[in-house]
């Protein structure tokens, strides 16, 4: 979401410092919840927070990894040669 730079003198009832996942859900109840004109301010310009954008890649790099496991991990244990097999020199 860019940055916004209101021209005008304008007044919010509350003021929210950090744009993370807490900053973010404040803001929405108290703006819909009760009504209240919210302004949240955010240093790096990017809103969600680094703990939600470290989360959702960590997660995505477990599912990759559990489905890796589902799906070779069986081929592991499977033997590589029988005992039926003759070996010729």
């Amino acid at each position: 979401m860019p940055p916004v730079h209101p021209k005008e003198d304008t007044s919010y009832d509350v003021i929210v410092i950090g744009g993370g996942s807490g900053g973010l859900g404040f803001g929405r109840r108290a703006s819909s919840m009760y009504g209240q004109k919210v302004a949240v301010v955010e240093k790096s310009g990017r809103l969600g927070g680094t703990c939600v954008r470290f989360l959702i890649s960590v997660v995505a790099i477990l599912c990759e990894l559990a489905f890796d496991l589902y799906v070779f991990f069986p081929l592991c244990l499977t033997p590589i040669f029988s005992e039926d097999w003759v070996l010729y020199p």
